[in-house]
């Protein structure tokens, strides 16, 4: 039986010209949609409307970004189950993607509970080389904009990619704590709340991703206001290349911590 909440009917999407080269390429499916149908779904030959790539230099009023959110299957490793992804400029949004992504990995109860996505709804989604596809046409020349102070998004889309698709990504709880000096990161739904953000689809892709963009855009101004800030510089943003192998080096120390651990408690007394 379909969930008769709102926004859990899953529904076909015109992709609007994707390339069927393979063969195999299929519709994307979407559980939200957009509230503007004059909003473009992104294609693979979709031109972004920045000219250039992103330096540390580029004026805020100048940045192209894109606000991402990843669903997965609730274990690790972590496997891309849906993807939403909004790209704006100038403060205004200019294309979108929204997805469920092929899987046939086992879903974990508590992450189903979340999201509602089940098994059987990614049957007929596309394969994860199709979106990616599509999320490296809307990401090019931009900054990606995720709420996790972890780059958990980028990492995980660098994983799936082979490649970070950006350069750069902002992290919404980070601003927010450094305008705020909270003492923590903040969550998405209280930042949604301080702002006076409505999120549609809290833990849908495309929902998360949308309230996302609202709240970076809102968090710009008021950066603005009181730090002046001008440049992507000001946004501390991370270096998406370099955080992985920083995350690699130090999961790779902690595991030779564990391995050392584990050998010195195993020896035998002589």
């Amino acid at each position: 039986m379909a969930d008769p909440r709102p926004g859990h009917g899953m529904r076909q999407q015109d992709t609007g010209g994707v390339h069927a080269s393979s063969g195999q390429d299929r519709a994307l499916i979407s559980r939200l949609g957009s509230v503007d149908d004059a909003l473009p779904v992104v294609t693979p030959d979709w031109k972004n409307p920045s000219p250039l790539s992103p330096t540390l230099d580029t004026l805020l009023t100048d940045l192209y970004a894109v606000a991402v959110d990843c669903e997965t299957q609730g274990h690790a490793p972590a496997q891309l189950i849906e993807i939403g992804a909004l790209g704006v400029y100038h403060d205004k949004p200019v294309a979108r993607l929204e997805t469920l992504v092929h899987s046939n990995a086992h879903i974990n109860p508590f992450a189903a509970r979340i999201h509602h996505i089940s098994r059987g709804m990614l049957h007929d989604a596309p394969h994860v080389h199709q979106v990616m596809e599509l999320l490296v046409a809307l990401a090019g020349n931009g900054v990606t904009v995720e709420h996790s102070p972890d780059a958990f998004d980028s990492r995980l889309i660098a994983h799936v990619a082979g490649t970070p698709v950006t350069t750069y990504t902002v992290d919404t709880s980070r601003l927010a704590q450094r305008i705020w000096d909270l003492p923590q990161t903040i969550s998405l739904e209280n930042l949604c709340i301080r702002l006076g953000v409505t999120n549609r689809g809290a833990h849908f892709a495309y929902g998360d991703a949308e309230a996302t963009a609202a709240c970076f855009v809102r968090l710009l101004d008021l950066g603005r206001e009181q730090f002046g800030w001008l440049t992507l510089r000001d946004l501390e943003p991370i270096d998406v290349a370099a955080f992985i192998v920083h995350v690699a080096e130090e999961k790779a120390r902690k595991e030779e911590r564990h391995r050392q651990y584990r050998a010195r408690h195993h020896q035998k007394e002589p």
